[in-house]
Parts: C-alpha cells; structure tokens; sequence
C-alpha cells in the first residue's frame, strides 16, 4: 500500500512546545489520544521532532483533533501527485451520458493511508501528557490530499473517469443505468476491497438520480450549485475590510463558471484589494456585492459538454474585463450553457482601449 513520506531534506528538527488548554479541553484531547492508541492510529514518541495539537470544536459542538504542522510544511519537499481539475471531473459525466449516481464516503478517511516508518517520526505531536507520533496518515500535513489521492486511484485508476470519479476523499460512481449501476459499484467494491480500504456505510448515498459532489449538485440534466453554498453566500454580511472581501471573493470564485460576466462585476471588489488602496465602501462595491448575490441565489443548471457537437462560443469585452459563454445546442435546438467564463483586464491591458 502507498504510504506518505515526509521528505525535510537537511532541515534541523522542527520542536514547539505544547500549546495550554482548558481543563475541558485538555480532558477532550486525552480521551481521544487514548481512543487512537488503542486502535494503533498512533504511538507513544521520544523524539526531538514536536508540533503542538490545537483542539477545534465543529460545527456540532464536539471536538476535532488537529496538529498545528505550519513549521514543519515549512521545511517539507511537497509532492506534486496531480489533484483532478473540477472541470475534467464534471467533462467525464457528459462523456458518459449518465443519469444514476452513488456518493462514498470512506471510514476515517486519511487514517487509511499509511505513513513511511522511516520519516513518521518527523510529524510527532506534543501534549502536556507527552509525546506521540503517527502510525496513518493524519490531516494537516503538507502533500496529504496528493497521496490520498495517489492511494486511491493507484488501484481504481482503470475506472477512475469511466465509471467513477475520486477527487482525494470523495468518490463519486455514475451509470446510464440502474442495472450498469449495481455492476460498476461491485467493480469499485473491488477494487477498494483490493486496496484494503474501507468505506462508512451510514455516509454513502447509493443510486440516486441527484447527488451533491464537490459543493455542486448532479444530475442526469447537469451541474447546478449546491444550495447550501448559496445560503453562505445569500447571508454574507456587507464586508468592512480586505479579509472580508477576500472571503467573499473566495465563496463567489469557486462558482464563477455559473455567474454571466463575473470578471465584470467583480471589478469595483477586486480594486479594493490591491495594495495601499485605502478600504472605502462606494456604491459600486454595493452594486456589485448585490449583483453577485442575486446571481449565485439564481444560477441556472449547467450543461454537460457533448465531445461529438459542435460548441458555441460567445465573446464580451468592456474596459476592465473580458467574458465568454460556452454552448451547445440541445436535441430540441436550444442552446444550452455549459460554462461562463473571464477574466478582469490587467491595468496594461485596460490602456490598450477598445481595438
């Protein structure tokens, strides 16, 4: 089985010291280092190599245990295994004409992964109770979503794109048909078992006509956003500072392809970040905010591309951005969209005028 290596070359150890904790807390992250060393997740360390754990609450309230790794990725040699483009992801559906899905979800995702005995010692943590390292793979670490991936798709690499997608921990299956489906999830169900990775049954959503992947929605007609980004977007307060609008910026970005002219309405939000501009909320910066909301709440589904159509390409340009719609026209004629697109002009390029 692939394992993780941390390559540091001749960097010096990387040694913090433990971080304080509430009582609570520090009750919290001693229950959970007992649950891990019984399960062999990790083991008691001695070594010189430290970084300090920091304990986050989720959402539900309860704890997540992380390890606060930003000196040591500091001196890590990244792995460059390439992570999927969304775009190549959502360019196999189209190709395979589906309209049957199936979302898994792997047990403990990371702690799969195994970490190379020689170099694990390198991501050891440090506790008012001790010290530990890794036996699997823990978040946090530098190249840690490249060898996911990597494990992942070293065995299902013949399916990966034909019949299924993994993009790091996310796997999505897809058919033309509910009998194909129940074919392509045994071959998976090999090839995991082969891999001897393990999926969480209660998280896995099996032959659904809709699914949500990678914050979009699926569908046999096209992608569509995931409604519950919407709503982040929708409840966004009206930004006071840079960190605020690259936040936003951030949210909005990641949906581009769903928003007509983005580059364009972006224009008054992304001269507010350059630098020494001083923050001044105009009307245009409203008018912007406003227009990206209001087009995210209402973006239409996307087309999934046709390889063996033709495309139609529209182009726009004004004096600070330039845009493009990409289509196709449907078995009825239509033409449908299958991405919007841009980008804001640099100032060079905005001197050039209109020619």
């Amino acid at each position: 089985m692939y394992q993780h290596v941390i390559e540091t070359d001749d960097a010096p150890p990387v040694r913090k010291r433990f971080y304080r904790q509430t009582p609570q807390v520090f009750e919290e992250m001693n229950r959970q280092i007992e649950q891990m060393l019984k399960y062999d997740i990790i083991e008691e360390s001695n070594n010189e190599w430290q970084s300090p754990v920091v304990m986050c609450k989720k959402k539900s309230g309860e704890m997540r245990f992380c390890v606060d790794y930003r000196l040591l990725i500091k001196y890590t040699r990244q792995n460059f295994f390439p992570l999927p483009r969304l775009e190549d992801v959502f360019d196999a559906l189209g190709k395979a004409q589906v309209s049957i899905f199936s979302t898994l979800d792997l047990l403990s995702g990371y702690w799969q992964c195994g970490l190379n005995p020689k170099t694990a010692h390198k991501a050891a943590f440090v506790t008012p109770s001790g010290v530990y390292q890794w036996e699997r793979l823990p978040f946090g670490l530098a190249s840690a979503p490249s060898s996911f991936q990597h494990l992942l798709t070293q065995d299902p690499r013949s399916l990966n794109y034909k019949i299924a997608l993994v993009y790091v921990d996310d796997i999505l299956v897809f058919s033309r048909s509910f009998e194909e489906h129940v074919n392509h999830l045994q071959l998976v169900f090999d090839k995991l078992i082969s891999a001897g990775l393990t999926l969480k049954p209660g998280k896995c959503l099996f032959a659904r006509k809709e699914v949500i992947y990678l914050g979009h929605t699926i569908s046999k007609e096209g992608v569509k956003v995931d409604t519950s980004k919407v709503d982040a977007v929708s409840s966004f307060s009206v930004p006071k500072n840079q960190k605020q609008i690259r936040s936003f910026l951030g949210l909005t970005n990641y949906y581009r392809k769903f928003i007509e002219g983005y580059s364009h309405i972006t224009t008054p939000l992304n001269h507010l970040m350059g630098n020494d501009v001083p923050f001044e909320w105009s009307e245009k910066c409203q008018m912007a905010f406003d227009q990206l909301k209001k087009a995210l709440c209402s973006a239409p589904i996307l087309a999934y591309p046709n390889m063996s159509k033709p495309f139609i390409l529209t182009t726009d340009a004004s004096g600070t951005a330039i845009g493009y719609i990409l289509g196709q026209l449907d078995s009825k004629g239509q033409e449908k969209v299958i991405a919007y697109g841009g980008r804001s002009l640099t100032q060079g390029e905005r001197a050039w005028g209109g020619q």
